[in-house]
């Protein structure tokens, strides 16, 4: 592949080597050059690099998972990217986003205590239209 060859002039140094690729080197190196092209091709089919939705989906999953809170996110981060890239060829993208935006409503609502405040607006609301409902449904007020 690989063949000695003399020094290009009396002028260079004695210590060095010259080398270069024979034929059956060349023919060897197109070979491989057009291997790795194929194998590039099919990585970009795969990934879907030069689809614009795909990335936009991508984009919009990412930015569901930021929305998270920030201890979730940096515990989980990578690994939903990671699942959301593997899993959109089989499954689509739709039941993936449902996910998120699911865990999303959970982790701020339960697990930060938000609910508390959540179930207490919903009492107050039923309180008022308890309190004041009478007069909501007696519209326009008559007079006997």
């Amino acid at each position: 592949m690989v063949e000695g060859r003399s020094p290009r002039s009396t002028g260079d140094d004695p210590r060095r080597r010259y080398y270069r690729l024979s034929r059956f080197g060349r023919g060897r190196l197109a070979t491989e050059i057009a291997r790795l092209e194929g194998v590039v091709r099919e990585a970009r089919l795969h990934l879907h690099i030069a689809s614009g939705e795909g990335m936009m989906t991508r984009t919009f999953f990412r930015w569901l998972v930021c929305l998270h809170p920030p201890a979730f996110r940096l515990r989980s981060e990578q690994e939903l990217l990671w699942i959301f890239d593997e899993s959109t060829d089989a499954s689509g993208a739709a039941p993936l986003l449902y996910e998120a935006t699911i865990s999303l409503l959970r982790q701020w609502l339960m697990r930060s205590g938000m609910w508390k405040w959540v179930v207490g607006g919903m009492a107050g609301v039923v309180y008022l239209l308890i309190g004041f409902g009478s007069f909501l449904f007696n519209w326009p007020i008559r007079c006997p």
